[in-house]
């Protein structure tokens, strides 16, 4: 072997480290552009979650149809709700709000709180019994895997 081999193999044996490197370098890029992709896409969707399966909805049932997030009846109201949500419905004071169909909440947990001037009255949640068919029903709240917690109204049956 040459003096001439042995320079041409240091230097192929340089020129390789230097790709190496290179290599090493342009990795520690790669996984830190990556891991910002991930961390806006983590950010994205806590968003897209609170977004799309928290809702808050209204109920005044002085409306005769939907205006934005506020419905006339509190089964319109959940009945807007996708499955598997997080809710809070806000039923408006001083207004008695009849139940007089069934309302699924299956899968959802919902909150049913009020809105506006307590002093007007807490809001009242009435279940409507009615006859079918030679039977007595009661209309309210049915479903599987959900979750209702009801604070600051009043219930009624009837």
């Amino acid at each position: 072997m040459s003096i001439n081999d042995i320079t041409n193999a240091a230097a192929a044996m340089n020129a390789l480290k230097v790709r190496y490197e290179g290599f090493l370098d342009n990795a520690d890029d790669q996984i830190a552009a990556r891991q910002a992709a991930y961390d806006g896409l983590s950010a994205n969707l806590k968003g897209l979650i609170s977004s799309e399966l928290s809702r808050e909805v209204h109920v005044d049932n002085t409306l005769d149809a939907p205006v934005g997030a506020t419905y006339p009846t509190i089964k319109e109201a959940v009945d807007s709700l996708p499955r598997s949500s997080y809710a809070v419905v806000r039923l408006k004071a001083g207004q008695t709000h009849e139940i007089s169909a069934h309302v699924n909440v299956g899968g959802m947990t919902i909150d049913f709180s009020y809105t506006g001037d307590l002093a007007l009255g807490k809001p009242v949640i009435k279940h409507i019994a009615a006859l079918e068919g030679g039977s007595n029903v009661m209309y309210g709240f049915i479903g599987h895997a959900c979750s209702i917690q009801i604070s600051t109204c009043i219930i009624q049956l009837q």
